[in-house]
């Protein structure tokens, strides 16, 4: 959700095509926030709708480096390097587990994506 003051600076420069950001604001907003998976007890929690950034920064990897890339970009941006480290060092880790966990993290972040670009398609609607 926009506050109005994004809204107000977002608009104003609309006329001319161009959209003017205001400063990020990403370390001081709280965020709801979901469990993407649990070890020994402890909850890692990831924002229950990603930035739009960390999906174009997974995007941006998988473009350049393959979906391994991709999914440690995304994983480490989810979870911070403390939590990718926690999973990279859980050594009973079955290929089935990080698997779902990966589809967990994609779907919630290319999910907020798709939002993003809901009714801004080109292409024909059959």
């Amino acid at each position: 959700m926009m506050s109005n003051q994004t809204a107000d600076a977002i608009e104003q420069e609309s006329a001319s095509n161009r959209v003017v950001l205001p400063p990020s604001t990403a370390g001081t907003l709280s965020e709801d926030t979901t469990v993407l998976f649990e070890l020994d007890g402890r909850e890692y929690r990831v924002p229950s709708k990603p930035r739009a950034a960390v999906a174009l920064r997974y995007l941006r990897a998988v473009r350049d480096g393959g979906k391994e890339l991709g999914s440690a970009q995304l994983l480490t941006d989810l979870l911070g390097i403390d939590g990718f480290n926690a999973l990279c060092d859980y050594e009973d880790l079955s290929p089935e587990q990080l698997k779902m966990i990966m589809e967990a993290a994609q779907a919630l972040t290319l999910g907020a994506m798709e939002e993003a670009f809901e009714g801004n398609s080109r292409g024909s609607k059959r």
